[in-house]
């Protein structure tokens, strides 16, 4: 049994090196078992049933793949939520949490529609920057092209979430826009028409996006071309067991569920916070209100999710548990 350490140094040197080794049938065993779980197996069996071969086969392929993934990452700018960002990975990371749900798309592309992965998680667990490695993963597994689909753009508008109430903490009607980011405050009637029809294969449509700045949706900012074949759909209601988001999550050929600790998740969201000008006061009642709930809410849900992974410090990710049945 290889040690966390030990992996590191293996996957770097498999994956970064311009001259990789091959690595022996127990470091390949090791590489398999530190994956994430995936729903059906991404490996055909060999010739007269070699089970040894076709594993061998399998990593030797996931890893050609991943170093290509690994350039295509380093060289491409990556955004999140519009801005540039320079985003934490490692090539264990790549290959425990990417790389297998990469593969498994790739061997798993339904025939007659478009397909749709979803990741859902709490607020600040590493969705959005998931996402985005995964797009860029999916496309150098021949997976492209890939749409990046936020749920953000869901929102609905400012103005109308200034003229509907909910309870405040005191019992006193405060404006929805007070508990933005709740299930509530989401348009999923709209969600599920635009994911019904994103889903049929060739067709062409424009999806919203969501605005960092103005904190709207912006209508038709996303294009869907004919020639895509992956949507990725990120957010954190993907998977409620609730009549409207539970027919959303019908729609998703694959779930990726994301968790961390409360005490993380915090930490990350006070530093997103405070880096876009809020103050300690609005940050703790943003907590308090709505994504302490949130976070307690959405981790139910994911436990649902078919591939399930853990955020840990430096945004490590790793295998969470065994998919779901």
């Amino acid at each position: 049994m290889l040690t966390e350490e030990q992996l590191g140094a293996l996957a770097r040197s498999l994956i970064c090196s311009d001259a990789p080794r091959q690595p022996s049938a127990e470091q390949e065993q090791a590489l398999l078992a530190c994956q994430a779980r995936l729903p059906a197996p991404v490996a055909a069996r060999a010739e007269g049933g070699d089970e040894a071969a076709a594993s061998a086969d399998a990593v030797d392929k996931m890893l050609s793949q991943s170093r290509e993934a690994w350039r295509n990452i380093q060289a491409a700018p990556s955004f999140v939520d519009g801005i540039e960002m320079n985003l934490l990975l490692s090539p264990l990371d790549l290959w425990c949490a990417l790389a297998p749900v990469a593969a498994w798309a790739e061997a798993n592309e339904p025939a007659d529609h478009r397909g749709i992965v979803g990741v859902a998680g709490p607020p600040g667990v590493g969705k959005s920057a998931y996402a985005v490695l995964l797009k860029l993963t999916m496309e150098s597994f021949g997976c492209g092209p890939v749409v990046y689909l936020p749920m953000d753009g869901y929102h609905f508008e400012n103005s109308l979430l200034d003229i509907h109430f909910a309870p405040g903490p005191a019992g006193t009607p405060l404006p929805l826009r007070e508990f933005k980011g709740i299930p509530e405050t989401f348009d999923a009637v709209t969600l599920l028409e635009d994911l019904t029809r994103a889903r049929e294969r060739g067709a062409e449509l424009h999806l919203p996006a969501y605005n960092r700045v103005s904190h709207d949706p912006v209508p038709g900012a996303i294009p869907v071309s004919s020639q895509a074949r992956w949507i990725i759909l990120e957010g954190n209601f993907l998977l409620l067991d609730e009549e409207k988001w539970r027919r959303v999550g019908d729609l998703l050929d694959l779930s990726v569920g994301i968790d961390a600790s409360d005490a993380l998740l915090r930490l990350r969201l006070e530093e997103r916070f405070r880096r876009g000008g809020r103050d300690p006061v609005w940050v703790h009642r943003h907590w308090q209100r709505v994504d302490g709930p949130n976070a307690e809410r959405v981790r139910a849900s994911t436990e649902r999710a078919q591939v399930r992974l853990r955020s840990g410090l430096n945004w490590a990710l790793r295998p969470d548990a065994a998919p779901a049945a």
